[in-house]
């Protein structure tokens, strides 16, 4: 199965500005609707978007820099949160 990406930017911006931030909201609300529902049909889901996020970013070398601060436009606001 391939991955998915939530976001809204073509491959050569992706990771620059609100990607992560949609990703994080959209764990926010499906662990929420499973915490509520009791369905947990969405994890595997979660799982592979939390995985996804710790494959693109941290120190390790080919990952990103993880504080999106320093590489945005905006310098930590919105799509950091």
């Amino acid at each position: 199965m391939p991955t998915v990406i939530v976001g809204t930017y073509v491959e050569t911006n992706r990771w620059t500005l609100w990607d992560v931030w949609a990703h994080k909201y959209n764990l926010i609300g499906l662990i929420t609707y499973m915490r509520y529902t009791g369905n947990l049909e969405p994890l595997p889901t979660c799982r592979k978007m939390a995985d996804l996020l710790c494959n693109t970013f941290g120190d390790e070398p080919g990952k990103r820099d993880l504080n999106l601060g320093r590489t945005a436009h905006r310098h930590g606001a919105g799509q950091c949160s």
